[in-house]
C-alpha cells in the first residue's frame, strides 16, 4: 500500500552521530511507501556538526529540506516548525536519535483509514529509570489536567492528517508538553486516535536532553499555561457555568460552618489522636481504626490522608472534616465526568445537582470518619473499571487495584466491590487477558494495601481471619438499619435495599416520594435499556454495580447501617437523572411531571438539610471541657475518666494532649487526683465500676463544676485508706 502524498520531518539537536544514518533510512523507505513525499529536517540550534551533515545530504538528495533554528527552541518548537512547513496530506514525525526504525511505518499504513492521528507507543522502553519515571509523571499530569490517558503520549513517532492540524488551530506551547497539546487538542476536537506498538532501541550515541531540569521546568510551566487556555475556552460554554454553580452549591452545603456542625465524638477523637501522635511523636502505625463490630482493624490509609490536613490546620481536628468535604466536592465533579463520558452531559449535570443537595450525603460529607470518603474512591474505581473494559484502556487495571486497596482500608463493606469487578469484567471486557489484567490489578492493590498487609504478614493474618468469620459466620439475622430520624428496620432483601438506598440518598426517608422516585428511576433505566440512545454496554455497567454488590450483601449476617452503603451513594442520582432525561424527551406532559417531581426532590432535601438545625458544636464543647479539666487540675498530674452512655474519651484526650496535659494512664501511674467528665444526667462517680474510676481506688469528691451541654466535671482525691496507691500502677484483677 502506498500513500499519494506524505510529509516526514525529523527534529534534530546535536545528533551528529546518528543523523545521517536516520535520514538515509527514512529516505529509502519513503521511496517505497509514497508517490510524492518530502523529508524535512529541523536543526534546532545544534552546537555540533548536525547542520553541516544535513546540508551535505540535502545537496545530494533534492527530497531533503533543511530548516535551521539559529537558537535552540526546544523539542516542541522543532515540532511546530515541522508541522508548519509540511505541505502534504499526511504528516509523520520521528525522533532522529536512532531509537526508532522508520521501516515500522508499515504498521501506521495499515491504520490510516481508521484514524486522524496514529500514536506509536514503545512496547519496551529502552531508557533510564529516571526518564521512564518522568514519562509516568507526564501520564499522570495529562490525566489530571486534561483528562486524557494514552499509553505513551510523548512517543516521538506519530502520523496524522494535515486536516487535523487545521481543525485544532495553532499550538501555543514549545516544550516537551507540545506533544501532549497536539494529542489533547485532537482528542477534544472529537477526531479519531489510534495507538500502535513500535520498537524502541537503546540509544548508543549522543546525549539525551529531555530529562534536564530546565527542560522539565519549562514543560511544567507550559502545562499550566495550556490548562488555563483550555479553561478560558470553557468559559464560553453554558454547561461549564452550570457545573461551576453546582460545585459552588455543593461546596457551600459541605463547608458552611463545618466546625460547628461536624461530629466530634469518640471515633473522631481517636482518629485525630492517632494522627497527632504520628505528626508530633512520629509514632507511625500499620493499623487503622477498629471496626465498629467484628473485633478487627482496618488499614491506616485514612490516617495517612488526614496527616496533611491536620498539619495545615495546626492540629485542629476540623482539618479532617475539611478533607472529607473536599472529597465530597470532588465526588460531585467525578459524577459529572463519569456521566459525560459514558452517558451524556445533561445526565451528568442533573446527577451532580441532585447529589450535591442530598441530605444524607451532606451529613456524611461534613465530618471526619473513614467511611465518609468511600463515595469518591468507589466511584473512581468504577470509572477506572469502565475505562478498562468499555474503552479497552488496559492501564486502568493498575488504577482499579490502587483504589481497591484504599477502599478495603476505609470500610470492610468494600469487599462487595470485588464481585462487581469480576462480574463486570466477565460481562463487558472486550479483550479478556485474565492473567495480565489480574496481575496489573494485584500490583496496584498491593501498593496501597501494603501497610496493613505487612502487619498481617507479621502476625499471621489475625484481621483477615476475624473479617471472614464476621462476614460469613455471623449468627444474627441480616437487618437494615437506617440513619436518624427514622432508624427503620426492614428485612435485608435486594429490592428493600435498593428502595431504601434511593429513598435515603434522594429524598431522605420520605416514604411516598421515595417509592415514586425509585419507580421512575427503574422505569427510565428499562426504557433506555430496551430502546437505547446510549449503548447498552455503557448503561449496563451502572446496573451491574448495584445489582451484583447488593446481591452479595445477602452473605452478610449482621446489621447493615446506611453508611455501609456509602460506596453506592452516587448511583441513585445517576439512575434518577438518566430516567429524567430519557422520559422528559418523550412528551410535554411527561416533561411537566418530571419537573414537578424534581421540585419535590429539591424541597425535601432543602427541608431536611442539617443547616436548618442548631449546630451541635461538639468539637468546641469538647475543647472547652478539656480546658476546664486543665484548669481544675491546677498544674498537677492527673488521671482521667469519662462516664457516658455511648461515647469514648478520645476527644477529650486529644485536646488534653495537644495542650500539653496528657493524663496519666492508671496502668502507668495512679496520681493524687482523678478528673471525671460525666455526660449522664444523673451521675455518681464514687464507686462506679468503670475501670478508670475503680482502678483509681477508694476516693472522695472534692469538687464538681457544671460544664457545657449539661455535663459535669468532678475532681476526686484519694480516701486516706488508698493513699498508698499514689505513684504506683493500678493493680489489676
Amino acid at each position: 500500500m502506498k500513500l499519494s502524498k506524505l510529509s516526514v520531518f525529523l527534529p534534530a539537536y546535536n545528533e551528529e552521530m546518528t543523523i545521517e544514518r536516520v535520514v538515509l533510512s527514512v529516505l529509502t523507505k519513503l521511496k517505497k511507501i509514497a508517490e510524492q513525499y518530502e523529508l524535512i529536517v529541523i536543526n534546532d540550534g545544534s552546537s555540533d556538526e548536525t547542520r553541516q551533515i544535513i546540508e551535505r545530504l540535502a545537496e545530494k538528495y533534492s527530497e531533503i529540506k533543511l530548516i535551521n533554528h539559529p537558537k535552540n527552541k526546544g523539542y516542541g518548537g522543532a515540532l511546530k516548525t515541522g508541522m508548519k512547513n509540511a505541505k502534504y496530506d499526511w504528516i509523520c514525525y520521528m525522533d532522529s536519535d536512532g531509537q526508532f526504525d522508520f521501516n515500522e511505518f508499515d504498521k501506521f499504513l495499515k491504520q490510516i483509514t481508521k484514524a486522524d492521528l496514529i500514536i506509536g507507543y514503545r512496547k519496551k522502553r529502552k531508557d533510564s529509570f529516571f526518564r521512564i519515571l518522568l514519562a509516568k509523571c507526564l501520564w499522570l499530569v495529562d490525566l489530571i489536567l486534561f483528562g486524557v490517558s494514552f499509553k505513551d503520549i510523548d512517543c516521538g513517532f506519530k502520523l496524522f492528517k494535515k486536516t487535523a492540524l487545521e481543525k485544532i488551530g495553532p499550538l501555543i506551547t514549545e516544550s516537551a508538553i507540545t506533544e501532549s497539546e497536539l494529542v489533547v487538542r485532537i482528542k477534544k476536537a472529537d477526531l479519531k486516535i489510534i495507538q500502535i506498538p513500535v520498537t524502541h532501541y537503546l540509544r548508543n550515541k549522543g546525549v539525551q536532553t529531555g530529562a534536564k531540569l530546565k527542560v522539565v521546568t519549562k514543560a511544567a510551566i507550559e502545562g499550566i499555561i495550556l490548562w488555563f487556555d483550555f479553561f478560558k475556552h470553557n468559559l464560553y460554554r453554558k454547561e461549564f457555568w452550570l457545573l461551576f454553580l453546582i460545585l459552588c452549591l455543593g461546596a457551600f452545603l459541605r463547608f458552611y460552618k463545618i466546625s460547628d456542625y461536624m461530629t466530634f465524638l469518640g471515633d473522631e477523637g481517636r482518629d485525630a489522636l492517632v494522627v497527632k501522635r504520628m505528626i508530633v511523636d512520629h509514632k507511625f502505625t500499620l493499623l487503622g481504626p477498629t471496626a465498629s463490630v467484628g473485633g478487627f482493624f482496618l488499614g491506616p490509609i485514612y490516617y495517612y490522608f488526614m496527616i496533611p490536613f491536620i498539619l495545615l490546620f495546626n492540629l485542629n481536628p476540623v482539618g479532617g472534616a475539611v478533607m472529607v468535604a473536599l472529597f465530597g466536592v470532588a465526588t460531585i465533579f467525578l459524577i459529572y465526568k463519569f456521566c459525560k463520558e459514558f452517558l451524556n452531559e445533561r445526565i451528568g449535570l442533573l446527577a451532580t445537582f441532585i447529589y450535591s443537595i442530598s441530605t444524607l450525603v451532606i451529613i456524611y460529607s461534613r465530618s471526619s470518619w473513614n467511611p465518609n470518603i468511600l463515595p469518591f474512591f468507589s466511584l473512581a474505581l468504577i470509572y477506572a473499571l469502565a475505562k478498562a473494559v468499555l474503552k479497552n484502556k488496559k492501564f486502568y487495571f493498575w488504577i482499579i487495584g490502587l483504589f481497591l486497596g484504599i477502599i478495603l482500608q476505609l470500610h470492610y463493606m468494600g469487599v462487595l466491590l470485588i464481585p462487581v469487578i469480576i462480574i463486570t469484567y466477565l460481562f463487558l471486557a472486550k479483550k479478556k487477558r485474565f492473567l495480565k489484567d489480574f496481575l496489573q490489578m494485584s500490583i496496584g492493590f498491593f501498593i496501597t494495601f501494603s501497610p496493613l498487609l505487612l502487619f498481617e504478614l507479621r502476625h499471621s493474618f489475625p484481621n483477615t481471619r476475624s473479617l471472614v468469620d464476621f462476614i460469613f459466620k455471623g449468627k444474627e439475622v441480616g437487618l437494615l438499619v437506617f440513619h436518624e430520624p427514622s432508624r427503620q428496620v426492614i428485612n435485608n432483601y435486594f429490592f428493600a435495599l435498593v428502595d431504601q438506598l434511593f429513598r435515603q440518598t434522594l429524598v431522605f426517608n420520605n416514604l411516598v416520594l421515595g417509592k415514586i422516585v425509585f419507580f421512575i428511576s427503574l422505569l427510565g433505566f428499562l426504557i433506555e435499556f430496551i430502546k437505547p440512545k446510549i449503548t447498552k454496554r455503557k448503561t449496563l455497567i451502572f446496573l451491574l454495580v448495584i445489582v451484583s454488590s447488593l446481591l452479595f450483601m445477602k452473605l452478610y449476617k449482621k446489621a447493615v447501617y446506611d453508611y455501609y452503603l456509602a460506596y453506592l451513594f452516587p448511583y441513585p442520582a445517576i439512575f434518577f437523572s438518566l430516567a429524567g432525561v430519557r422520559i422528559i424527551n418523550k412528551r410535554k406532559i411527561l416533561m411537566v411531571m418530571g419537573i414537578i417531581l424534581l421540585m419535590f426532590v429539591i424541597k425535601t432535601n432543602y427541608d431536611t438539610n442539617i443547616l436548618h438545625k442548631s449546630p451541635n458544636k461538639q468539637m468546641k464543647q469538647t475543647k472547652k471541657i478539656a480546658e476546664m479539666i486543665i484548669d481544675k487540675a491546677e498544674g498537677k498530674s492527673f488521671n482521667f475518666a469519662l462516664i457516658t452512655h455511648g461515647n469514648s474519651d478520645h476527644g477529650y484526650r486529644y485536646f488534653l494532649e495537644t495542650a500539653g496535659y496528657k493524663p496519666k494512664l492508671l496502668e502507668e501511674e495512679i496520681t493524687e487526683q482523678l478528673l471525671v467528665v460525666c455526660e449522664q444526667s444523673e451521675c455518681r462517680p464514687l464507686g462506679h465500676p468503670l475501670w478508670e474510676v475503680a482502678g483509681f481506688g477508694r476516693a472522695e469528691i472534692v469538687g464538681s463544676w457544671q460544664a457545657p451541654a449539661g455535663f459535669t466535671v468532678f475532681r476526686l482525691n484519694h480516701h486516706e485508706e488508698s493513699i498508698d496507691f499514689i505513684g504506683k500502677p493500678a493493680p489489676k484483677g
